[in-house]
């Protein structure tokens, strides 16, 4: 695990908050079987919203908004090296014959 998520007292809390949830989580875990056992389909269902729920918060960290992200392993070398995902030639055509294919804004005539 990183010990630091950021800089001065942000990556202190960030390490505060991650333990006081693992905690919780820790505490919770053994009442899922619980649940299971009245509940057949409800265990999944909090584990997978809880992934999807984390999944679409990843979008929203400054590092990742607005950004292409990285499907190989050497894209994520190069977006750690560069800051960005350089892709390769024929993914960069295949993206360009997308926006080819886009219909046209319509313009409002006024």
């Amino acid at each position: 695990m990183q010990g630091m998520s950021g800089p001065g007292s942000t990556g202190n809390s960030g390490v505060g908050v991650s333990s006081s949830i693992a905690r919780v989580g820790s505490m919770l875990a053994p009442m899922t079987i619980a649940l299971q056992r009245k509940h057949d389909w409800l265990q999944p269902v909090l584990f997978g919203s809880l992934a999807v729920g984390s999944g679409i918060c990843v979008l929203f960290y400054p590092e990742t908004r607005g950004k292409v992200l990285p499907d190989t392993l050497e894209e994520w070398s190069d977006w750690k090296e560069h800051g960005e995902v350089r892709r390769s030639q024929p993914e960069a055509e295949e993206q360009s014959l997308l926006e080819l294919k886009s219909p046209p804004e319509p313009t409002s005539a006024s």
